[in-house]
This record gives structure tokens, C-alpha cells and sequence, in this order.
């Protein structure tokens, strides 16, 4: 978005970019992921201590990488075909 001028667009809203940008790429196929993620999440809340450390653990792995994913799109202004091999392999 930087590199075709679109980010600008989104600082002159009144909105919180984030949450713009996170709007722009929701999908269903995500929220059934997220609501799958969650309803994993809330089972092992049940289960003994290993599932939800696990559980949890994975989580945060998974958020950071995307994390990592967002900066280094940010600096390089390109796509990032290496980081999507470790977030969407299966794909």
C-alpha cells in the first residue's frame, strides 16, 4: 500500500489505520479460521495446563510472525513470498 500511495488514503480518515487495515483484508474464510482458533482455544482452557500453554504458545508464534510479516513489508515495499511460506504453507 505504501508503494502505490493507498496508505495515504487510509492516514486521512478519521478511523484507526489498524483497524482499516485489518477490515480491508477480512474474509470468511479467516473468521471461520478465527472462530475455529477460538473455539480450539476455549477446549483447552478445559484441559489440563500442556493444551493451554501449547495452545497459547502457538498463538503468540503465529501473531508475531505476522507481525514480522507486516515490517518487513513495510520496509522492503515488496511482497513477501519467504514469510507467507511459514503462515500460509499449506495453501
Amino acid at each position: 500500500m505504501v508503494k502505490s500511495g493507498d496508505l495515504d488514503r487510509l492516514l486521512l480518515r478519521p478511523r484507526s489505520t489498524a483497524l482499516q487495515l485489518a477490515k480491508q483484508g477480512m474474509t470468511l474464510r479467516r473468521v471461520g479460521h478465527l472462530a475455529l482458533g477460538l473455539f480450539i482455544l476455549l477446549w483447552a482452557s478445559n484441559a489440563p495446563s500442556v493444551l493451554l500453554t501449547l495452545g497459547a504458545g502457538g498463538a503468540s508464534l503465529f501473531s508475531g510472525l505476522f507481525v514480522l510479516q507486516a515490517t518487513l513489508a513495510f520496509w522492503t515495499t515488496e511482497t513477501l513470498k519467504i514469510m507467507n511460506t511459514f503462515t500460509y504453507g499449506g495453501n
